[in-house]
This record gives structure tokens, C-alpha cells and sequence, in this order.
């Protein structure tokens, strides 16, 4: 028996020991996968590197080296140039010439995800008040939200965001200069659009746009703040919010601080409009109802008060007279319904032959 229990135990003592043996070996192998896990995520982030770095080169060449008039469908990874009647002519196209001309990283993929859609984008037109820095200004904002966009696809979404003649205009130039990065479009946008015309005329807007009472508050105060902004892009928010203080009364002005940001002049705008509106509604008039004045209550009356016990003469009719010489009330009666005979006489007489009828009909042999 001893010997079965010391073999035992010999027994248990491998097994544990070979336990504690294999918790070593997974422990082991979960810090090498996380390890490789690292190394892989490391590389990913050197490869999404090394494809901006790519990106950025490529577009300097670009620029540097302009493309011939004429719209060209180019490859970045192939030196081959592929026209648009070359692919018109062959409708079998190749594998190649379905590839993207841009290959995007998994960062700028991520990026995608979280940009707004199309529709959301502003329009522009280069009609109206042609407003084409709030394209841009939208532009500019996305890239401080997601710098990681690609530039291809702020350009690409021109197509959409043109219309009309701006539209036109986009469309010769791109044939003109071919496929461009974004500030050269921001450029050229600005040179076409940004002209002297243009700043007198949102000049002159702003200044004959003078705030009334008939006005929404906040949509004159971001009309005309936008104005401002593009007007002179170098202001800050208190030095256009102060510039904006000039289209006001004087009287409104002295509400404000130095330090009024345009959702407080718009706040305080409201308030003057609904406390005006209060003012407006008419108050109740005094009435007297002893005589009917608004000019006085009836306790301060000046005139004599009525009791309630005082009844008011009124006009008495004229009452039927009968001139008794002439003639008697009966004959009066009688010859007004000679004039319209009784409706009962009439009811009478048809009741009479209704009856002679029935008896008529009535047979002799009945013992009636």
C-alpha cells in the first residue's frame, strides 16, 4: 500500500507540474501573438505613412509637370495615358483600365465613413449674391474635422457641388487644366469669383440691409455676418460682431458690450421684438355704465345715476280705434271675413260631400 501511494503521489506531482508547464507556454504565446499583433499594426501605420508620403510627392510632380489640353485619364501607376475615344473605340476594356486611379490606405478608408453625404454639401451657382467662400469655408472645415481626407475626393465633389454657369465654368477649366488637387481649384475659384464687383457689391448689400422690426433676428444677423466674413476674411469674430452693431439704432447699440458674439445680438433682438409686440397690444378702455363713455369709470360719472327701479318711457303704439258712429265692431269683423273667408268653411263643405259620397255607395240590400 505504500508503494501504490507514493506512486501516486509521484503521479499527481507530473500532472501538475506539467499543468503549471503548459500555463507557462500559453502565457508565453499570448504575449508573442500580442506582440505580433503590435509589430502588425505598427506596420500598417508605416505603410498608410509611406502612401501619403507617396500621395504628396505624386502631386507635386503633377504640378510641376502639367498635363496637355484636353481631359486625360491617367494612372498614377502606369506611365501609359489612356484618352477617352481610345476607350469609346474598344468596349472590352482591360483589367488596367479598370483600376482605380488612386489607391486609398485603411486610414483615409476610415475617413470616408465619417464625412457627411453629398447632398449635404452647399451649392453654388454664380448667381445671386454668389456666395462661392461658403464652398470653401465648408471645405476647410472638413479637413479640420478629418484631416485624413483624400484630396481626390474634395475635387470630385465639385462635380456636384456646380451648377448652372458655375457649373460651365468648371467644366472648361477642368477640360483646360485636366484633373487638379484642391487648392489649385481653391485658387482659381477665388481668382474667378473674388473679384473687385464682387466686394463692392457685398459691400454695398450689407450697408443698405438695415435691420426692422418685420425681420427674423437671427437670419439678418447671419445673412449679414456672413457678409462680413467674406468681405474681409482677415476680421475676427468681435470685430465683425462690432461691424455688425453699426446696422442697429442707437438705441439698440447701448445694450450691448464690447464682448457681444452674434448669438447675443440675436438673443437681445428677440427680446426688443417680443417686449415691442406687448407694447403694441391695445389696453382695455374705461366704460361707464351709466352712460355708455370710455372716457370715465361710472363711479367718477358726472352724470346722474340711474336707479334700478326707474323705468324708461317708452313710445306707446298706435292702437286700433273704432269709430263706433260709422260702424259696429260686428260688421268691421264680418266684412274682414267676407274679404278672407274662414279656411274652416272650406274644411266643412269638403267633410259634407265626403260623407254624401260614402252613403251613395253603401248597396240597398245592405239592412243599413
Amino acid at each position: 500500500m505504500e508503494q501504490l501511494t507514493a506512486s501516486m503521489d509521484k503521479i499527481v506531482k507530473s500532472i501538475q507540474e506539467g499543468h503549471a508547464q503548459l500555463r507557462k507556454a500559453s502565457e508565453e504565446t499570448n504575449k508573442g501573438l500580442n506582440k505580433v499583433f503590435e509589430e502588425q499594426n505598427h506596420c500598417r501605420r508605416d505603410i498608410d505613412f509611406l502612401n501619403q508620403d507617396l500621395n504628396k510627392l505624386f502631386n507635386v510632380y503633377h504640378n510641376m509637370n502639367p498635363q496637355p489640353q484636353g481631359p486625360v485619364l491617367e494612372n498614377p501607376y502606369h506611365q501609359e495615358a489612356i484618352k477617352p475615344d481610345a476607350l469609346l473605340e474598344h468596349k472590352e476594356r482591360s483589367p488596367s483600365q479598370y483600376q482605380d486611379a488612386y489607391r486609398m490606405s485603411y486610414s483615409e478608408k476610415e475617413a470616408l465613413k465619417k464625412l457627411p453625404e453629398a447632398s449635404r454639401c452647399p451649392k453654388f451657382s454664380g448667381t445671386g449674391e454668389n456666395n462661392h467662400m461658403e464652398l470653401i469655408y465648408y471645405t476647410y472645415v472638413l479637413l479640420i474635422d478629418v484631416p485624413s481626407i483624400p484630396d481626390f475626393w474634395i475635387t470630385a465633389r465639385l462635380n456636384t457641388e456646380f451648377e448652372g454657369n458655375a457649373s460651365i465654368w468648371y467644366t472648361e477649366i477642368k477640360e483646360i487644366h485636366g484633373r487638379r488637387n484642391w487648392p489649385w481649384w481653391k485658387s482659381i475659384i477665388i481668382q474667378k469669383y473674388s473679384n473687385g464687383t464682387w466686394i463692392w457689391q457685398r459691400t454695398m448689400t450689407f450697408k443698405n440691409e438695415k435691420y426692422s422690426v418685420d425681420k427674423d433676428p437671427h437670419e439678418w444677423c447671419l445673412r449679414q455676418y456672413k457678409r462680413l466674413k467674406t468681405i474681409d476674411s482677415q476680421m475676427n469674430i468681435q470685430m465683425r460682431s462690432h461691424k455688425l452693431l453699426t446696422q442697429l439704432e442707437n438705441a439698440v447699440k447701448g445694450r450691448f458690450n464690447k464682448s457681444c458674439t452674434l448669438d447675443d445680438i440675436a438673443n437681445t433682438l428677440q427680446d426688443i421684438i417680443a417686449k415691442k409686440k406687448l407694447a403694441e397690444v391695445p389696453k382695455k378702455k374705461n366704460s361707464c355704465h351709466n352712460g355708455g363713455s370710455t372716457d370715465h369709470y361710472s363711479s367718477n360719472c358726472p352724470n346722474a345715476k340711474k336707479k334700478v327701479y326707474t323705468i324708461e318711457k317708452v313710445p306707446e303704439e298706435e292702437s286700433l280705434t273704432w269709430d263706433f258712429e260709422s260702424e259696429s265692431m260686428g260688421d268691421a269683423i264680418r266684412e274682414k271675413y267676407d274679404e278672407d273667408q274662414d279656411p274652416r268653411e272650406e274644411l266643412l263643405v269638403e267633410y259634407q260631400e265626403e260623407t254624401q259620397l260614402q252613403v251613395q255607395d253603401i248597396p240597398l240590400e245592405s239592412g243599413i
